[in-house]
């Protein structure tokens, strides 16, 4: 499908003055964004909105690009449920007017029901870093507690569980500095891995 069928289907807004493609849409595509058709599996749903996120994160997205650049990317059945959604729940909005966490909700309650939402809820109590480095760990960490938002509900919290699934070696070497912001706590675990693969390097 081509830029200007798409657009044509999605509010036209590919197009600024109708002659050329819009250079957020050409840098979004440069980053080889997932499409996504709708499934049956809701892992795969919260997987990809978790990928089109960081991308829109990475390319520093002004807030009204970034729905219109995600749901360019929904195909066959899910381009099907947005066009429904344009039509019923926003009543023909522009679609840059419509926020991303507005979109995020809405995904999530069609694709992502509620007994999938007590498997990812079980999946993030259940999580621990893994095989993962600090930073996959935090992505998935901070996607999956959507779910559980009772859990989270201050920094010291989601800094104690995020703490308790982090391998011991970065446990040990975190918990003397007692650290109650989730930023700080996840940039002092990247900067000790860091140290700790260093050190592992020279040593081999």
């Amino acid at each position: 499908m081509t830029y200007m069928e798409k657009s044509s289907t999605s509010g036209g807004f590919i197009f600024e003055n109708n002659s050329e493609v819009d250079q957020h849409l050409k840098l979004f595509q440069t980053f080889k964004p997932p499409a996504f058709k709708g499934v049956s599996d809701p892992t795969i749903a919260e997987d990809w909105l978790l990928k089109i996120g960081k991308i829109l994160d990475g390319m520093i997205c002004p807030k009204n690009r970034k729905v219109p650049l995600a749901t360019f990317m929904l195909e066959g059945e899910a381009e099907r449920w947005w066009q429904a959604q344009l039509k019923e729940k926003y009543g023909h909005m522009p679609i840059t007017n419509i926020q991303w966490d507005d979109f995020v909700n809405v995904f999530r309650d069609w694709f992502i029901p509620p007994s999938a939402r007590l498997v990812l809820q079980d999946k993030f109590f259940n999580l621990t870093q893994g095989s993962k480095t600090v930073m996959q760990y935090e992505a998935e960490f901070t996607s999956l507690s959507c779910y559980a938002p009772h859990y989270v509900t201050t920094q010291e919290e989601k800094c104690h569980r995020f703490l308790r699934g982090l391998r011991d070696q970065l446990q040990l070497a975190l918990a003397p500095f007692d650290i109650s912001e989730f930023f700080i706590l996840v940039k002092r675990a990247r900067r000790i891995e860091n140290e700790l693969n260093f050190s592992k390097y020279s040593w081999e």
